[in-house]
């Protein structure tokens, strides 16, 4: 299943987990996966966190091999 988001835009947290988001997993599964290198980092506006929508759509199209591909290792 592929999921395309519009380019050059951010998406809120709320528009990414929970009952109403992309991925049906828990705001602290969601920051696991980015410490760990899992999922993007978001982009801090002020005390607004945003994700970056290419990032989101990158993650979205393989979310088991997104921490081993941006850091190179296969």
């Amino acid at each position: 299943m592929t999921i395309e988001l519009a380019k050059n835009s951010y998406v809120r947290l709320r528009e990414i987990i929970g009952p109403d988001g992309l991925l049906p997993i828990s705001r602290s599964n969601w920051y696991a996966k980015i410490k760990d290198g899992r999922a993007p980092a978001p982009v801090k506006f002020g005390r607004l966190s945003l994700w970056d929508r290419h990032c989101l759509n990158k993650f979205l199209e393989d979310p088991n091999g997104y921490g081993s591909k941006t850091a190179g290792v296969e």
